[in-house]
């Protein structure tokens, strides 16, 4: 995964986390082309909080997709309820994958940048446990936030249960990370080795890529 921080951007001397925003997105974001948040002048400094950073802006973009998606489909979403770690592992796994095709299509820039080694390097720490709980809060705690107002899960900061959450969402955002430096390189074939994964359908994962629109009608409420 190595190469050019992706997200990133340096103007003035300072350092900001910054994402695009898929065009059909835009109208739920304030007509905004891209999403940025300071990290402040210090190199090391922001490279620190960047990954933070980036899920934070991930999860306004979802929030902006969920918006989409319920104007074009009114009335047909299927109720939230709570879900498992690992039902909403695979849930996000499933739409980082769908943004990812979006990215694509939107603009070239997308593909033009590699994937962030230190935030691999930070998710696989997370996953294998390695993470102390506030260093977690800084890697997925923004995910974790969407999926409680999303009505998904009710667990609480320092507890087994929301630990145990915060390692499945760093199994999740690392393995489509992977999905995302394969395609980089032209392979689109690759599918979640974790076992984490194990429960889910891989054929259809790969034969059906779920779309923006598709997202949340294919996956059970």
């Amino acid at each position: 995964m190595a190469g050019k921080t992706r997200n990133w951007l340096e103007r003035n001397g300072r350092y900001y986390a910054r994402v695009v925003i898929p065009a059909h997105l835009r109208p739920f974001t304030n007509n905004k082309s891209q999403l940025t948040e300071p990290l402040g002048p210090d190199l090391r400094v922001a490279r620190s909080r960047h990954a933070g950073a980036v899920a934070r802006i991930r999860a306004e973009i979802d929030i902006a997709r969920q918006k989409a998606q319920m104007a074009a489909h009114a009335g047909s979403l299927p109720p939230m309820r709570p879900l498992s770690s690992d039902e909403i592992a695979h849930r996000h796994y499933l739409r980082r994958i769908a943004f990812d095709e979006e990215a694509r299509k939107s603009h070239s820039s997308w593909a033009a940048v590699a994937v962030d080694d230190l935030l691999a390097a930070k998710l696989r720490d997370g996953m294998t446990g390695k993470l102390d709980d506030n260093a977690l809060l800084e890697e997925v705690g923004g995910l974790i936030d969407y999926f409680r107002r999303a009505g998904n899960t009710a667990v609480k900061f320092g507890t087994r249960e929301w630990r145990e959450l915060a390692m499945a969402l760093c199994t999740s955002e690392y393995e489509a990370l992977s999905r995302v430096s394969e395609r980089d390189d032209g392979i689109f074939s690759g599918t979640p080795s974790h076992p984490l994964f194990e429960t889910m359908n891989m054929e259809q994962l790969v034969s059906e890529p779920v779309s923006i629109k598709g997202l949340f009608s294919k996956i059970p409420p």
